[in-house]
């Protein structure tokens, strides 16, 4: 049976993955009260679960429980973060994380709260291309600084830390081309920290032996393979200078340097490795007492084992795989049975492997879980206190952060479980359709033609889906009584048909055999709202699609039949439609995101089921998503907007209304991540504070950012959290009966 996880605050997000064929936007919601994310993956349908809360539907979580709200939480980070370390930076005991932005040249600071969240991004200037930062005392004091490699500029930038989190303006000192990575210990034993570099370019690592001060000498340099890309040091022989290991992803081995204790070392000796070898761990992973090798091999999918003899040597080399874009590594514990385990980032997949340690140098299958886009970089670190060694992820693509908490049985809070539904599923609809007062799901397959039932179990499980067929491409789904019997009942948007079905529900959980009433010529809808358009306790439906760019309006007359459609112009390519009440009359107004047009059209309602001409109001980029909801606390409809746009950060406007009718263009903005792809939103209290936040649902990033509102209509902070693959609609509802 499938199973939707959920967490403390006992609240659940639905996802689902769809085929890409689906346009955005595509979903719909009845009378305002249930709000839907859904997904485009190709492939069979899946539904994804974590869980949220609605407002004035759904009892609100409880302010003091602590934590990220669901598993697979993302943090935003800078455009761009190829890497991520883990330290206390302000000196509150606390474990912060600390970003090197590739795509902007700067470090981002998160300060962590000690129960696994990390807080709003504060970016501060580094070099060109920023690729790698480490963590160390560089100065007298006992604030944490930063050494953050810059390959596009070569050199490395000194951020000086004040012991709150921030920084003093960079310095810059030169090191060899190109630099990769950078690293932080004393190698002369004179108590100063001193840097060193993998220069990718130039061949060789770079050595600046640290003042004490802050301040650093002239780089001296040491020959490695090609393209070093990445190092690591710890003792290699028996003498207790630090050795260097140095991970060449041109030439397919590493390089090991012993070192001479002064800031020297001996020349390189080269054990191969794999193709493309791109990051490097240590630890001891067999039984002996000496340190041995783990090496990512980007490019060979695996991950190459190098057992050391204790004498600076190290045995032929083992390999472990990991698949093709394994590009990061750890070692540590991770399942809690004393033997040390690896955990290997891999880009391709965007996941992160765990691989158990057997304790003799061999290693037993790996176990996946999800990340962000393209994850670049692993830091180790106890996040939330609990003592087990958690993980947090650079995610290149994402901008942004995983935080994944371990379990300490070597697993990990991280992507949402997964429910088989129909193929190309693309939105889901709740409601109590067996009578049952469990919360159930009604899921649309475009390519099936049909929908899927999904009764709940009351425990945030479901039955096995039941197939209904409801007529040609179904996009979007509304649930409500339609025939007057007090029994749901099932609307259907059929894109290619141009109609929307009705099914009659027989109070079980099934339904009758699909009735298709026509919409205006051409209208393929996408979108689907239902609710009283006309004043006689009636539901009728509203439609949007990428037709004729208007709005398709059907009055029901009660029976569960449908007058002829009335269209109602709005701007090109209408992708979302909400209704709700906006100028403070009694009548239900449309508000439609209109994809090619830089703006949403409101259409007031007269009451009769007409609407008055469309009144524009600009966004900036093209919006797939729109809702509504009191996002400034005075009881008025405000809009929130979703647009996405081209080479830019994606982002949330909102538009706060003066309960007249009244609403600006552009409005306050918060920007999302690059190309994010806000497909649908919804708005809800996510936090138990009182203000209306804002769900999003990101199809380019596989994520779902929660947007924390301030109450002013403006948002005060951003979590991301897994969706699947491509997430276009979101549902928010109780699913296992605990309010």
């Amino acid at each position: 049976m499938p199973s939707v996880r959920l967490n403390s605050l006992g609240s659940a997000l639905l996802v689902l993955a769809a085929d890409a064929g689906i346009a955005a936007g595509a979903g719909a919601s009845v009378g305002g009260a249930v709000v839907a994310l859904a997904s485009a993956a190709g492939g069979a349908g899946t539904i994804a679960a974590a869980r949220m809360v609605l407002d004035d539907a759904i009892a609100s979580p409880d302010p003091g429980v602590t934590g990220p709200l669901y598993p697979g939480v993302r943090f935003p980070a800078g455009r761009g973060p190829n890497a991520v370390a883990l330290g206390d930076l302000n000196g509150d005991g606390v474990l912060d994380a600390v970003t090197a932005n590739t795509f902007e040249g700067s470090v981002s600071i998160l300060l962590g709260s000690g129960d696994g969240n990390l807080g709003t991004p504060r970016s501060f200037a580094t070099g060109d291309g920023s690729s790698f930062v480490a963590i160390g005392r560089l100065n007298a004091d006992d604030a944490p600084d930063l050494a953050v490699a810059n390959p596009d500029s070569d050199d490395v930038s000194v951020l000086l830390g004040n012991g709150d989190g921030t920084f003093a303006p960079e310095a810059r000192v030169g090191v060899g081309d190109r630099p990769r990575a950078v690293v932080i210990r004393d190698l002369d034993g004179d108590g100063a920290r001193d840097l060193i570099v993998a220069n990718a370019d130039s061949d060789d690592v770079s050595v600046l032996l640290g003042a004490g001060n802050g301040a650093f000498g002239v780089a001296k340099s040491f020959s490695a393979g090609d393209q070093p890309w990445a190092l690591a040091l710890g003792l290699f022989d028996a003498d207790a200078n630090l050795d260097l290991v140095v991970a060449n992803r041109g030439s397919g081995d590493v390089s090991v340097l012993l070192g001479g204790g002064d800031g020297t070392f001996q020349d390189e000796t080269r054990v191969a490795a794999g193709n493309g070898p791109t990051a490097v761990a240590l630890g001891n992973l067999d039984a002996g007492a000496t340190v041995d090798i783990a090496v990512a091999n980007v490019f060979s999918g695996d991950t190459t084992i190098l057992l050391g003899a204790g004498d600076g040597t190290f045995g032929a080399q083992a390999s472990v795989a990991t698949g093709f874009g394994s590009e990061s590594i750890v070692i540590d514990d991770l399942n809690g049975d004393a033997v040390r385990d690896l955990g290997v980032g891999n880009s391709s997949t965007n996941e992160v492997l765990l691989v158990p340690g057997v304790g003799d140098g061999t290693f037993g299958d790996p176990v996946r879980f999800g990340t962000g886009l393209f994850p670049r970089s692993i830091a180790l670190g106890d996040l939330n206190g609990d003592g087990a060694s958690d993980l947090a992820v650079a995610n290149l693509n994402g901008g942004d952060v995983s935080v994944l908490l371990a379990n300490g049985d070597g697993t990990f809070d991280s992507e949402p479980l997964l429910v088989d539904a129909v193929n190309a599923s693309s939105f889901t609809a709740t409601g109590d359709l067996d009578g049952d007062e469990i919360t159930d799901l009604v899921v649309p397959g475009f390519f099936d033609n049909q929908v899927s039932v999904l009764i709940g179990v009351g425990d945030g499980t479901f039955a096995a889906d039941q197939r209904v067929d409801v007529g040609s491409t179904p996009s979007a789904v509304a649930i409500g009584d339609y025939d007057g019997d007090q029994v749901p009942d099932l609307a259907v948007a059929n894109r290619n048909a141009s109609a929307i079905s009705i099914l009659i529900g027989d109070g079980s959980g099934a339904f009758g055999e699909a009735q298709a009433f026509p919409l205006t010529f051409g209208a393929q809808p996408l979108s689907l709202v239902a609710g009283d358009f006309n004043g006689d306790d009636v539901l009728d439906l509203a439609a949007s699609g990428q037709g004729f760019n208007d709005v398709s309006v059907i009055l029901g007359a009660g029976d569960g039949t449908f007058g002829a459609a009335n269209s109602f112009a709005t701007g090109t390519r209408p992708l979302s439609i909400k209704s709700g009440h906006l100028n403070g009359d009694a009548n239900l107004d449309l508000v439609v995101a209109n994809g090619n047009a830089q703006s949403v059209s409101i259409l007031f309602g007269i009451g009769d089921g007409t609407f008055a001409p469309e009144v524009r109001r600009s966004v900036v980029g093209f919006p797939p998503s729109v809702a509504i909801g009191d996002m400034d606390g005075d009881e008025n409809s405000d809009i929130v907007v979703g647009s996405s746009t081209i080479g830019f950060a994606d982002d949330v406007r909102v538009l706060l209304g003066d309960g007249m009718g009244g609403f600006p263009d552009f409005g306050i903005a918060h920007d999302l991540a690059f190309s994010a792809n806000p497909r649908s939103l919804a708005i809800a209290d996510i936090d138990g504070d009182g203000h209306r936040d804002v769900v999003a649902a990101n199809a380019t990033n596989g994520d779902v950012a929660v947007l924390f509102g301030a109450g002013d209509g403006s948002i005060a902070r951003e979590q991301r959290f897994a969706a699947g693959m491509n997430p276009q609609f979101a549902t928010i509802a109780d699913l296992d009966g605990n309010g």
